[in-house]
């Protein structure tokens, strides 16, 4: 293998594949990015950590066609510090475990493994094609990813499910405590088909700098592709069944409704947050027609705030406490200037709608109350 390419052109095609080389593993050839030079002038990057791959080409200036792996940061480290408009040289013999890159009078060793060694992703047969909208696709993957599980006692949690529908994909991410669910448009006339994708694979798409309109994603029950803009990306799902969510968002009328400006909301709530308990982030609302408040105390340090609310509350007196920490991101995360809140009663979830005729998604948000220590 030999081919030449401009330093910067490289380090910016390595750096699209490195979100799937894993920084811990105890197969060292994970850490190995694969390169693949063509007779047709095309170098093709893979890299993987076995639930993610990556592909991306490239066109370079082949002398030689071949096929080796380099040790992914370490390529990275080494074309940071060469010049971004100087030429690279990358030349591999034949039945030589060394890869060497020349970069003007500079002469470097690398080790490099056969790519035999090199896992080959899996075929996926028998998959449904569907297109989104790539500024909704990504912003709902934002969104939900951040609120799974952190934890893999429930594995089914830890990543954002998935429903493909006829002309509608149904997202969903929660960790137990607090669920958003957002429900967009998509061009899909498959049958029902529910998924779970991992929180890191919606990492790495959601990070991903895309100039194209719509994304295009295969899937079948065990893996999901998508092209990102000539970087595609090949993920397993985690194979686990999702909680029947719907069940837990009431359908019900709500006894009170809250219209309150949306930053004036999650700002109440941070206050809160300096004097709730650092355990239990305990924020408590006092929901009446006149006037609403919102309270929180540390007993253990003697402080304690209470503040005013300047929103609207119509509806029966209510008493119901928040996680101070998950109000102030599931809001945060709300499309809109003025929040609608629904109340039950205090053992039942605060749900917050987003469902604007001028916006093609739609977003739900879901917050389990807390009980109130007195």
């Amino acid at each position: 293998m030999k081919f030449k390419i401009q330093c910067g052109l490289l380090i910016e095609a390595l750096k699209k594949v490195l979100p799937a080389v894993p920084k811990k593993t105890t197969l060292p050839i994970l850490t190995h990015v694969c390169m693949i030079v063509s007779a047709d002038g095309k170098l093709e990057l893979t890299s993987t950590n076995l639930d993610v791959t990556l592909r991306y080409m490239v066109d370079v200036e082949v002398e030689e066609p071949g096929s080796a792996t380099i040790e992914a940061r370490q390529l990275d480290r080494i074309l940071s510090v060469l010049p971004s408009e100087e030429t690279i040289e990358l030349v591999q013999i034949p039945n030589e475990s060394g890869i060497t890159l020349i970069c003007g009078d500079k002469k470097i060793q690398e080790i490099s493994h056969d790519t035999c060694d090199f896992p080959v992703s899996p075929k996926i047969d028998d998959t449904v094609e569907a297109v989104v909208s790539k500024a909704h696709f990504l912003r709902v993957l934002d969104i939900c990813s951040s609120f799974t599980a952190k934890n893999e006692l429930r594995p089914a949690l830890t990543g954002v499910f998935l429903q493909f529908n006829k002309k509608e994909l149904r997202a969903t991410g929660t960790n137990g405590h607090i669920l958003y669910e957002c429900i967009l448009p998509i061009d899909y006339d498959g049958e029902s088909l529910g998924v779970i994708l991992p929180r890191a694979t919606c990492e790495i798409i959601a990070k991903s700098k895309l100039t194209i309109d719509s994304l295009r994603i295969s899937v079948n029950d065990k893996y999901i592709s998508i092209d990102l803009d000539g970087l595609f990306m090949q993920s397993r799902l985690i194979d686990s069944k999702y909680p029947q969510y719907q069940s837990m968002i009431p359908t019900d009328d709500p006894s009170g409704v809250l219209e309150i400006d949306r930053e004036s909301f999650i700002a109440n709530f941070k206050l809160a947050r300096l004097s709730a308990s650092a355990i239990s982030k305990l924020a408590v609302l006092n929901l009446q027609e006149k006037v609403s408040r919102i309270s929180s105390s540390d007993m253990l340090l003697n402080r304690s705030v209470k503040e005013t609310l300047t929103g609207s509350y119509e509806g029966t007196n209510l008493d119901i406490g928040l996680d101070a920490d998950l109000a102030i991101a599931g809001f945060g995360k709300m499309p809109c200037n003025t929040l609608r809140c629904e109340f039950r009663d205090k053992i039942k979830p605060v749900i917050v709608k987003f469902d604007d005729k001028t916006s093609e998604v739609r977003y739900i948000c879901l917050l389990m109350p807390m009980r109130i220590e007195y």
